[in-house]
């Protein structure tokens, strides 16, 4: 981790952020001025309480599942950002063509 990289990671907690952690590669190494961190491949786990050793540990706000409307009309699939956005698509299928369309919401799985 970058001492920004730090810094937001305190900040976000300080603001109610879930945060989550892992195990470094090692001790702090210094790159010039910055001091970097690099986090194993291991799996992230969720912090309870803060217990904060950037030397040991590399930290991150827990991602969000990000969620989206997809129409499908005939075969043909159309993502969007937000429910309204897929009606008024669904809307223009329906009318411009023969075929019916379906919308769904899906939310994206975050795998570690």
């Amino acid at each position: 981790m970058t001492i920004q990289e730090m810094i937001d990671v305190l900040k976000a907690f300080a603001n109610g952020e879930e945060i989550e952690q892992k195990a470094t590669d090692g001790p702090l190494k210094t790159n010039g001025k910055a001091i970097e961190q690099k986090a194993t491949d291991g799996p992230w786990k969720a912090m309870g309480f803060p217990f904060w050793n950037f030397s040991k540990y590399a930290y991150r706000v827990k991602p969000k599942p990000r969620v989206r409307w997809i129409v499908e009309c005939n075969g043909a699939s159309i993502v969007c950002k937000n429910r309204a956005e897929a009606m008024h698509q669904a809307y223009f299928a329906i009318n411009t063509t023969d075929y019916n369309a379906e919308v769904f919401r899906v939310r994206e799985v975050l795998d570690d």
